[in-house]
């Protein structure tokens, strides 16, 4: 095929705005349309897919990380037990999780999912029966997240345990303030999933019980898989 035959093609495929404009700018065009509005937005979405791609060729014999149960700092997902993990396979060693649990702290969650992010070997979360409420933050935290057919993942508002005594204007609103920062935060966490962000605010206002498939359109899960 002749050059101009080439050059031809690829202007039959180029978005109408990038038409005319120096080769340069047709990344920043690019980019525009899928969302991507800052360098730095750019910068976090290619690394991110460079992490998926690694997690995605992790080897048979990758170690496991199984987190089953309930998640808080005495429980059985806490911080203490991931911390032990990987001090055991080194900073560098690529893993998967293994993720079923109901929820629980979402401090802990996030405290879970920050040391994740840390970890500069890639890694791969999947879930085979469940993760809910705040077992979405430690599943978000992973660079590639799968989830088995028959897998449910439950978004919704975060919520407190009032605590006991009488309960003031300032106590009710502080409380509520503490809720709504949690709420944007987890938010925030799971439309890094490459989630879109008006999704993740319907999801977690209506409490939505995603199953996988429902979960892989909306991005929150890369792939369905037993």
């Amino acid at each position: 095929m002749t050059t101009p035959a080439i050059m031809s093609r690829l202007a039959a495929r180029m978005p109408a705005a990038a038409v005319g404009v120096p080769i340069g700018g047709v990344p920043e065009i690019l980019a525009r349309r899928l969302g991507l509005t800052s360098p730095k937005d750019r910068a976090a979405a290619t690394l991110a897919a460079v992490r998926c791609t690694l997690a995605s060729a992790l080897p048979a014999s990758a170690p496991v990380l199984r987190l089953a149960g309930e998640i808080g700092p005495d429980c059985p997902i806490s911080l203490a037990r991931v911390e032990k993990f990987l001090a055991g396979i080194g900073p560098q060693a690529g893993f998967r999780i293994r993720l079923t649990s109901e929820g629980g702290s979402v401090v802990e969650a996030e405290r879970i999912a920050a040391r994740i992010r840390a970890h500069r070997g890639a890694v791969e979360a999947h879930v085979p029966i469940k993760a809910h409420s705040a077992a979405g933050l430690i599943l978000a935290a992973a660079d590639r997240r799968t989830a088995a057919p028959g897998a449910r993942l439950l978004l919704h508002h975060a919520t407190l345990d009032p605590p006991r005594g009488r309960m003031t204007a300032a106590r009710l609103t502080a409380l509520a303030n503490l809720t709504a920062a949690a709420d944007q935060r987890i938010a925030a966490a799971l439309a890094g999933t490459g989630m879109p962000k008006s999704a993740v605010a319907q999801c977690v206002a209506r409490g939505a019980e995603l199953t996988a498939v429902q979960a892989h359109n909306l991005g929150l899960v890369d792939e369905v898989k037993a």
